[in-house]
């Protein structure tokens, strides 16, 4: 559409005097398209700023590094040789890992995380590796001695994606909810049958019935017998958990249910968005915050605060002195 109808171009590029994309490294290459090539030849003009590391990327369907469009001379590279968070021995160690220009040093500023008494920290690193990924029991290993590992103040543990964060901290099956989602995989899939066959529908018509005016099916070279030949949505319907959450939005709008999807970001990320009157709400999603909720008032409970666990839950009681009776008066509201 931008390719296509340069007024967008013209209302982006009028809206917004300064576009910033963090983490380019992993933006679609689509986007940097429309921000480098398509943009530019709008009749305004934007300033577009990417902040980043080539070398952090870890989607493979992202753009990876800008080293085209600097070589054309689109984009102007401004280094970050400072560095005002790692210690001596990783930064030497990062800068023997990179394989682009980019030679980083430590920071001059005295007051920085790394740096202690005018000097930069020394630290230390050690490689450990396995057959099997057991961090408890490398957790165990003389290398740390030493450790706290319930201290998060001392001792930080990283972990890259969602995933593994997720596995962690004991919630596998929340995760799921946003990532193996049998119905929203299913309108995903037909969505992009659709483009692929570049049909054109009546998105005001109900869900069941264009997908079921559809002759989508399984390939005959499925690894499935069973499945080879049938229609998706038959086999779909066979069972009966995918039966009943779709029939919760079948007779919905194609072009609504088209539109539903959930960000697994907003799972845990609570950061703020404002809205067009001003206010700000946080962007984590409804489910995690319902959640969160729920967690903070037995916390209240448990540590005693009863005051404000009464004010959280708007439940009033009337002179309640005794906690036995504040208790049974309670319990029913945590349940």
């Amino acid at each position: 559409m931008f390719k296509k109808y340069s007024k967008l171009c013209d209302v982006l590029n009028s809206k917004y005097d300064y576009i910033f994309v963090d983490e380019y490294q992993d933006t679609f290459p689509e986007v940097i398209e429309i921000l480098l090539e398509f943009l530019s030849k709008s009749k305004k003009r934007s300033i577009i700023g990417f902040f980043g590391d080539a070398m952090q990327s870890i989607y493979d369907d992202g753009i990876g590094d800008l080293n085209s469009y600097i070589e054309a001379g689109v984009v102007t590279e401004v280094q970050k040789k400072q560095n005002r968070r790692n210690l001596l021995s990783v930064i030497n160690l990062g800068n023997k890992l990179r394989i682009d220009t980019l030679v980083q040093e430590p920071s001059e500023d005295k007051d920085a995380p790394n740096m202690q008494d005018g000097k930069i920290k020394e630290g230390n690193i050690k490689f450990i590796y396995s057959d099997t990924l057991s961090l408890e029991s490398i957790k165990e290993k003389e290398y740390f001695d030493g450790w706290d590992f319930h201290n998060p103040k001392e001792t930080k543990e990283l972990r890259l994606t969602h995933n593994l964060i997720a596995s962690n901290a004991g919630f596998p099956k929340l995760m799921e909810i946003y990532d193996k989602d049998p119905f929203l995989r299913l309108k995903r899939d037909f969505v992009k049958y659709m483009k692929e066959k570049e049909m054109i529908v009546d998105e005001t018509k109900a869900f069941d019935e264009i997908i079921n005016s559809v002759d989508w099916r399984f390939s005959e070279w499925v690894k499935d017998v069973e499945k080879r030949g049938r229609k998706k949505i038959e086999v779909f319907l066979e069972d009966t958990i995918n039966a009943k959450f779709y029939n919760l939005v079948k007779d919905k709008p194609f072009s609504v249910v088209k539109r539903i999807y959930f960000d697994k970001d907003n799972l845990i990320s609570d950061k703020k968005e404002r809205d067009e009157k001003g206010s700000t709400q946080s962007k984590r999603d409804k489910l995690i915050r319902h959640l969160f909720k729920i967690q903070a008032i037995i916390e209240l409970y448990e540590v005693g605060d009863y005051n404000e666990f009464i004010r959280r839950t708007s439940f009033r009681i009337r002179k309640i002195s005794d906690k036995k009776q504040l208790r049974k008066k309670l319990i029913p509201l945590l349940r």
